[in-house]
């Protein structure tokens, strides 16, 4: 789904040049909770950045679902992030005075879905966090981990196949930051969930695969993923010993073509389903009635705080 090749990131200050990363070679699994530690400065905002789209690479690749992004134009990463990642970060982001359903919705509202759809999305996100009987608090009213899962739930609202969190621990106490990990590793048992963190006793406990960073390299994988690597172990002999393709006879060298030819097929479908998610969103503008309802609320705000000070 996901593979970083090669990827360094340089950044220029003054006449001194930053080496960020350094030749990450990293590939993701469909489903798994992937847990980044590493020292400050040593690129893991940096590699997430550029696995959401929100940072580009100096030389490399990435890869989605196998397709480089080498000639993505603006337009191609806005649908990428639009339509495939969902973004926590450790500051919540959140309108203070908008109710946490507002808050939640809000991810929709430049997609022109219906508002009666966008309320049902967001109750549904909010109840999957476990904040179903909270919807009208504003985020004020809400402790820190509260206010976590609603931006959590905000970045699931648009059903992505990522979700990208950056120390989304970082700001809580150790039973909150349980209650969200716990969130966490539920969301990844259906999609890829990679975070960024400087807690390795959470990470340890929660995830599914720890990669280390150091000085801009990868120092260490817990569980490595190698694009078609798996596919081929799980084709098996007869007697139970896995095997290549290429080392299986008759038979069995057939099926493991197929499963081949089904990872494939498997491939094509996401690309066609997020190619058609992104077609049904061009598709779909902001109506006038949303749009003059969200100027008119803004005004309203002004000028409230304006009498207030």
């Amino acid at each position: 789904m996901l593979e970083l090749k090669g990827i360094t990131k340089e950044y220029r200050t003054g006449a001194e040049t930053v080496h960020a990363l350094k030749g990450i070679d990293l590939a993701f699994r469909e489903s798994e909770f992937v847990s980044v530690l590493g020292p400050s400065g040593c690129g893991k905002t940096t590699m997430l950045n550029i696995l959401g789209g929100l940072d580009q690479y100096t030389e490399g690749d990435l890869l989605i679902d196998g397709i480089s992004t080498k000639k993505y134009k603006d337009a191609d990463w806005d649908a990428y992030r639009n339509d495939t990642i969902g973004f926590v970060f450790q500051s919540y982001n959140l309108i203070s005075h908008q109710s946490v359903l507002s808050n939640v919705e809000l991810a929709l509202t430049l997609s022109g879905v219906s508002a009666s759809e966008r309320r049902e999305r967001a109750v549904a996100a909010l109840e999957q966090v476990g904040l179903g009987d909270q919807i009208h608090k504003k985020p004020a009213e809400m402790s820190g981990g509260q206010v976590q899962r609603v931006a959590i739930a905000r970045a699931l609202i648009n059903d992505p196949e990522i979700i990208l969190a950056d120390e989304p621990t970082g700001a809580l106490d150790t039973e909150t930051s349980t209650q969200v990990m716990s969130i966490l590793k539920d969301v990844s048992k259906t999609r890829l969930v990679i975070m960024v963190t400087h807690n390795p006793e959470l990470a340890e406990t929660y995830s599914t695969r720890i990669v280390r960073l150091s000085d801009g390299q990868v120092i260490s994988d817990s569980n490595p993923f190698v694009p078609g690597a798996e596919g081929a172990a799980a084709a098996v002999s007869g007697d139970g010993k896995a095997a290549g393709a290429a080392e299986l006879p008759g038979a069995a060298a057939a099926a493991a073509a197929a499963g081949a030819a089904g990872s494939e097929g498997a491939a094509r479908a996401l690309r066609a389903k997020r190619s058609g998610r992104a077609a049904g969103r061009r598709n779909k503008s902001m109506s006038m009635a949303t749009a003059l309802r969200l100027s008119l609320n803004n005004l309203m705000t002004k000028k409230a705080r304006t009498l207030l000070t």
